[in-house]
């Protein structure tokens, strides 16, 4: 009797795990799937623009669902984990179509304004990433999102002066292509927004990727710098260290919302090395 009480305990303790491995596994849809949802997409890009009286090459077009479904699909899969496990999958499958749909109008939207042929990063002195759109940026859409400075070969051909990432949460190895991205543009890049760039991301990837963005400012001389809306706290502030030690020239700095406490401040006034030249600090909302 013993041992069959403790084979029914085992049972659904390996349930009881079978169930939480369920639960943590990622939403997945196949490559199959969405290379059908691309198509499907491209023909909705076409037909959108020909309503509007914008012809769409076909090339054009699968780009721009490529570009469309990979938002998408990273923003449903974000959205398919809760606190809680996971999401129903159709729950999962409507948050995916509607996102697909809404970046598709923009897409439209964009191809109307004259930006259909070429890139949609086509930035000359500004590149700025604060589209309305909240998303989880992977390394492959980091490489798509500075496009327009990661394809200059030459470092003197660069002219842009102000780089805004905000609302683009970046783990560690986006913050690395990003990263890449500062040092192209070294010796233009004045202006540099790095505000709430690591909303959703647990605590550890957020403090790592901020520090990978941080630590790549050393090579620039920027006149402002925007660390707003970011939960740094002192730990935080700690993770900024080297933007914060390494940036001589600064005129304007700005730490607003980001819980900063007594010891945060007391970490900032430490670090600073741009007391000569600062103008402006902003600390409001804290």
């Amino acid at each position: 009797e013993r041992e069959k009480k403790e084979r029914e305990r085992e049972r659904r303790s390996s349930m009881s795990v079978r169930s939480v491995n369920m639960d943590e596994d990622e939403w997945e849809l196949s490559e199959v799937a969405r290379a059908s949802v691309r198509e499907g997409l491209a023909n909705s890009v076409r037909s959108l623009a020909e309503l509007k009286g914008v012809k769409v090459p076909e090339e054009v077009a699968l780009e721009k669902a490529k570009k469309v479904e990979e938002k998408a699909f990273t923003a449903a899969k974000v959205d398919s984990r809760t606190t809680t496990g996971r999401r129903p999958d159709d729950e999962t499958l409507q948050i995916y179509a509607r996102k697909a749909g809404r970046l598709v109008i923009q897409a439209v939207e964009s191809i109307e304004q004259g930006e259909g042929a070429g890139d949609d990063n086509s930035a000359k002195d500004m590149l700025d990433l604060c589209d309305g759109n909240r998303e989880f940026v992977t390394a492959e859409a980091a490489r798509d999102l500075f496009s327009s400075i990661l394809s200059i070969e030459d470092p003197s051909s660069q002219t842009v002066r102000k780089i805004r990432l905000s609302t683009k949460s970046f783990g560690v190895d986006a913050a690395e292509v990003a990263a890449e991205a500062f040092a192209a543009c070294r010796n233009t890049l004045v202006d540099l927004d790095l505000s709430d760039v690591i909303a959703g991301r647990p605590e550890d990837e957020a403090m790592k990727a901020l520090k990978c963005l941080c630590d790549s400012v050393e090579c620039l001389k920027l006149k402002s710098l925007d660390l707003s809306d970011n939960a740094l706290g002192e730990k935080g502030i700690v993770a900024c260290s080297t933007a914060l030690t390494s940036q001589k020239e600064l005129e304007s700095i700005a730490f607003r919302n980001i819980g900063c406490s007594v010891a945060a401040c007391k970490a900032i006034l430490n670090l600073l090395g741009c007391k000569e030249t600062l103008r402006r600090i902003h600390l409001y909302n804290n």
